[in-house]
């Protein structure tokens, strides 16, 4: 049940640098796909970044013709899988993601184009309403996680753990939950999943920092994941980059390609908004 009672979450954590090895790893083993073949605008990198990292291991295959966006191999290496990410004994695990709708990436593409064309942009403001993740997974989220499920059912080998991730925008779906605690930790505010049949997991990234969470489909739960810094390693400068970012400037830098309208920093002002 979703309250303000941090008791009892689970917490799945990792060394912050296992995010930027495995961004290494996977521009290394997929040169070609890092580069071209993930859809930036929808996030598909972030999520290869950060299932390589949660999983140890690069995918096996990547979509390029039609197939499902990416398959890993669990029993190479032979390395266990997190148990509490709820994925089930299979050999391999599909993922198909997911981008939630929004208009910012639209905005970002029209000024880009502006810029391109030696004109003015038309449109230099974007707003957005602060939201509920609940009401986000219960709206939109599920119709795309839905679909999601659909085309699984359809490209997932048989035997394969089949799990879905879905990407949000931060300066589309800003989410008060993020920002509610100093320690972002929001798994316990999180409505379960329904729906979900032949599903084993559903990953959800909300925020740079990152703020990621995944529900369980066999422990019917949520499940918090932090990227941790050891004592004296934190990130001191506010106006650093959150460390997603920053392994994605890494990561864009290495594979070449286009830009990503992820990579937007965000501060308060102190003067009245636009």
């Amino acid at each position: 049940m979703a309250g303000d009672d941090i008791a009892g979450s689970v917490v799945q954590a990792f060394h912050h640098s296992q995010l930027g090895r495995m961004a290494s790893e996977l521009v290394r083993q997929h040169p070609a796909a890092s580069r071209d073949g993930f859809k930036r605008a929808s996030g598909e990198h972030l999520a290869a970044i950060l299932t390589s990292a949660c999983l140890n291991r690069t995918p096996v295959g990547i979509d390029l013709h039609g197939s499902v966006d990416l398959t890993y191999d669990l029993t190479d290496p032979p390395t266990p899988v997190p148990e509490a990410f709820g994925l089930r004994d299979a050999s391999h695990a599909t993922f198909e993601v997911k981008s939630l709708p929004g208009k910012f990436r639209e905005f970002d593409a029209a000024i880009d184009r502006a810029i391109a064309a030696g004109v003015e942009p038309v449109q230099k403001t974007f707003r957005a309403k602060v939201v509920s993740v609940n009401d986000v997974l219960s709206g939109v989220g599920s119709d795309v996680i839905q679909r999601a499920k659909r085309q699984l059912e359809q490209k997932a080998p048989i035997g394969y753990s089949r799990n879905i991730f879905l990407v949000a925008h931060y300066l589309e779906y800003p989410a008060v939950e993020v920002y509610a605690d100093e320690i972002p930790l929001i798994a316990h505010r999180l409505a379960p999943l329904s729906g979900l049949d032949g599903i084993d997991s559903v990953w959800t990234l909300w925020s740079p920092h990152p703020i990621l969470v995944i529900w369980s489909t066999r422990d019917q739960r949520w499940v918090n994941v932090c990227f941790a810094y050891e004592e004296g390693e934190g990130q001191d400068d506010p106006e650093e980059f959150p460390l997603l970012q920053q392994v994605e400037a890494e990561f864009m830098e290495s594979a070449g390609g286009r830009g990503s309208p992820f990579y937007f920093g965000m501060t308060a002002g102190d003067g009245p908004a636009p």
